[in-house]
C-alpha cells in the first residue's frame, strides 16, 4: 500500500520567505534578477513523501533430527522522501533578452530517494509454526527478515514511481514559477526515463 503526500508549494514559498531582486527600467518595465540560491531554494519544495508498507513470508528449514517447517510473517510500514540533489542541478538565466530565458537541466542522479523512516510500532512479527524443540525460530531470524523487509521498501516505493513523482514536482514548481516572473522556461533531465515521465509539463 503507497499513499502519496504532496507540499503545498505555495505556501511553502512565503513560509521559506523566498526573495526575488525587482528593478524598473527606463522603459517602465519591471525587471526581476533571480539568482541560483533562489532557483535551487524552490527546487527544495518538490520534495515528495510516500508511506509504504510490505509484509515478508519466511520459513525456516527443519534440522536432519525434526520433521517440521517454521514459518513466520514480518510486517513494516515507512516514510520514503524523493528530493533533488542541489549539486547536480545546472542553469543559465539569460536576463537581456525578450523574453528572458531560464534553462535549467538536471544531471543524470539529481533525483535522491531516502532511506525508509520507520517507527517503533511500524514493525510487526508474527510466529505462524514453531514447532522444533533445537531449531527454533529467535530474534536473530526475526532481525534478518526485518533488515530484508526494510530494504525492499525502497524498491516498493520506486515500483510506485517515487522517482518519476519527485521528478515531475521539481519541473512543475520550477517551470510555473518562473514562468510567472516572466521567464521563458526549459527544464531537462539527463535521465532519459526521468526526462520521459516529465516531457508532458510546459
Amino acid at each position: 500500500m503507497t499513499k502519496y503526500i504532496g507540499i503545498a508549494a505555495l505556501a511553502a514559498l512565503i513560509a521559506a520567505g523566498i526573495v526575488f531582486f525587482a528593478m524598473r527600467g527606463e522603459d517602465g518595465k519591471t525587471d526581476v534578477i533571480v539568482t541560483l540560491e533562489e532557483i535551487k531554494a524552490i527546487a527544495q519544495l518538490s520534495t515528495v513523501e510516500y508511506v509504504v508498507s510490505d509484509i515478508l513470508h519466511k520459513e525456516k528449514g527443519r534440522a536432519w533430527y525434526e520433521w517440521k517447517t517454521a514459518s513466520f510473517f514480518a510486517s513494516a510500514k515507512g516514510k520514503i522522501k524523493g528530493s533533488i540533489d542541489l549539486d547536480k542541478m545546472k542553469f543559465e538565466v539569460s536576463n537581456d533578452t525578450d523574453p528572458k530565458r531560464v534553462k535549467v537541466r538536471f544531471e543524470s542522479g539529481a533525483v535522491l530517494i531516502g532511506d525508509p523512516e520507520i517507527g517503533k510500532d511500524d514493525i510487526k512479527i508474527i510466529d505462524c509454526s514453531n514447532p522444533n524443540i533445537f531449531h527454533k525460530i529467535n530474534a536473530d531470524d526475526h532481525t534478518k527478515a526485518i533488515n530484508e523487509l526494510i530494504s525492499h521498501l525502497k524498491s516498493v516505493a520506486e515500483g510506485h514511481g517515487i522517482r518519476e513523482r519527485t521528478a515531475s514536482e521539481a519541473k512543475l514548481i520550477l517551470t510555473r514559477f518562473l514562468q510567472k516572473l516572466g521567464f521563458e522556461v526549459s527544464i531537462e533531465f539527463d535521465d532519459k526515463k526521468m526526462q520521459a515521465a516529465t516531457a508532458a509539463i510546459r
